[in-house]
């Protein structure tokens, strides 16, 4: 694998944790995000 195909993986995976933070703050911590209980919301059709 050639160094611009790592350095691109790298910033895709430090790119993909950055939103993975910030969304996981934004739902437990601001409240920015509703939560929703899926068990809850979600129906099963027979």
């Amino acid at each position: 694998m050639s160094i611009d195909k790592i350095n691109q993986t790298r910033q895709l995976v430090s790119e993909i944790n950055r939103l993975h933070f910030t969304f996981s703050n934004d739902y437990f911590e601001t409240g920015k995000v509703d939560k929703i209980n899926l068990s809850r919301n979600y129906t099963k059709k027979n």
